[in-house]
């Protein structure tokens, strides 16, 4: 039964299932890897508040906070609400000791976790009055995008931004829909598939850089628009597809684009050289794939028509 509150991280894991299917022979690669662990570890769909979940495991995407008077300065995560939550220093450590995660290098992540058990503990949901939980963490990964690039015209992306690789897409239709969002209004989530040679250390050379291109910005604008570049480096083949999960900070851009228009965004647009998820293609495309949402947290961004 759905309830008020529900993380549907069943998209999730499926689609990293589906991506494992599709790209076969790609088994070492770390992020696929981690997803299908945790694909098998916990419960597809957590339920805050849900007397059939017995074993109280959530996950969804979180911010990562380096602490403040409230924790004792002590990092925490926080979810979409606001609500603080402060794992175990246990717990915490072997996470760090055990992967590639490090919480003091990390700004933006996927979480699974359990809430530490006290008498009458139930995890807020309101957006009023978000609270703090101390957690076990189960596992976490990274998912933080470079830092945006700011440019002033076309001409100055083309010169200083590399772009000599597609996409695949934003949106990969495996039978589990899972799109692009705004996860609040300073955090832009892409999954980006690209493709690429079969050997994880070729997953370095990749760049997925997100570009804000401020020409043609008056104070009538109304849009503030994204551009993801690809830099695919010396990996010259694209035998396998693979899958970034990024978030991108875009909290300087939003400001920039509010001091030159006297407002906050309506439309956030993304747009990118895509091939497309049906075809068998990587020549870069001539003309963009326009994707868009309303500037609110939580929009799913979709492709447009």
């Amino acid at each position: 039964m759905k309830k008020r509150g529900e993380y549907y991280i069943t998209q999730f894991f499926y689609l990293n299932l589906q991506t494992l299917i599709f790209i076969g022979k790609m088994k070492q690669l770390k992020f696929l890897m981690v997803a299908l662990t945790l694909l098998m570890g916990i419960s597809f769909t957590s339920c805050l508040n849900s007397d059939s979940n017995s074993d109280n495991t959530q996950g969804h995407f979180a911010r990562v906070k380096q602490g403040d008077m409230t924790t004792g300065y002590t990092p925490y995560f926080e979810d979409f609400v606001g609500n603080k939550l402060l794992p175990t220093t246990a717990s915490l450590t072997q996470i760090e000791a055990n992967g590639d995660f490090k919480m003091s290098s990390s700004n933006f992540a996927f979480i699974t976790y359990k809430l530490v058990e006290t008498e009458g503990t139930t995890k807020s949901e309101s957006e009023v009055t978000p609270s703090s939980y101390d957690i076990t963490l189960l596992t976490a990964v990274a998912c933080d995008g470079p830092t945006p690039i700011m440019v002033e015209s076309d001409e100055a992306m083309e010169n200083t931004v590399v772009e000599n690789a597609p996409i695949f897409t934003l949106i990969y239709n495996t039978g589990y829909s899972y799109s692009p969002f705004l996860y609040d209004k300073e955090t832009l989530f892409l999954p980006i598939y690209y493709k690429m040679e079969n050997k994880v250390e070729q997953v370095k050379q990749h760049k997925l850089n997100l570009v804000c291109n401020f020409e043609g910005i008056t104070s009538e604008s109304t849009e503030i628009v994204f551009y993801v570049r690809h830099d695919r480096g010396t990996d010259e083949k694209n035998d396998v597809l693979n899958v970034a999960y990024n978030g991108y900070n875009i909290k300087t851009a939003i400001a920039r684009f509010s001091a030159l228009t006297g407002n906050e965004p309506k439309k956030v647009v993304v747009k990118v050289k895509e091939t497309g998820e049906y075809s068998s293609s990587n020549t870069m495309p001539e003309e963009y794939t326009t994707y868009s949402c309303e500037f609110k947290a939580g929009s799913a961004i979709t492709k447009n028509n």
